[in-house]
């Protein structure tokens, strides 16, 4: 069941339960302080592209706290700040691709392409959806 309670939740265990069919809670808290800040209507868009992509997904990177977003470099304008983005694993060219598909067939608005991961988020941005490489 996804949570309806827009606030920010910190979570105090870790190997909790899941948040959706697919995902659980510490995949989707901050690491560095277990605040559970990913916004409802992401985990919707997330779920949908882990059925359309129908294979396990690996999230290395979901909510983060500033201090978290400062320490491993992320932008200031991070969607990953407001609960609205992903990181997720990426081992060959095959499966990157077929990721990239299935965000797409489901809606991503901003998609960061690196050679070990793929940046998914849904923001809207006044310049519309984008595409970048690290």
């Amino acid at each position: 069941m996804l949570p309806v309670n827009k606030s920010r939740l910190t979570v105090k265990r870790k190997k909790m339960a899941t948040l959706t069919e697919h995902f659980k809670i510490e995949e989707m808290m901050c690491p560095c302080c277990g605040v559970l800040g990913i916004k409802p209507e992401f985990l919707i868009f997330i779920e949908k592209v882990r059925r359309h992509y129908d294979a396990p997904m690996k999230i290395t990177s979901a909510f983060r706290c500033e201090k978290h977003n400062d320490k491993v470099g992320g932008a200031k304008n991070s969607a990953h700040l407001s609960g609205l983005a992903c990181d997720v694993a990426i081992t060959d060219s095959q499966t990157r691709l077929k990721l990239i598909r299935s965000a797409v067939a489901c809606g991503v608005k901003g998609l960061g392409l690196h050679k070990s991961f793929l940046h998914l988020d849904i923001t809207a941005r006044p310049t519309g959806d984008v595409a970048w490489f690290y």
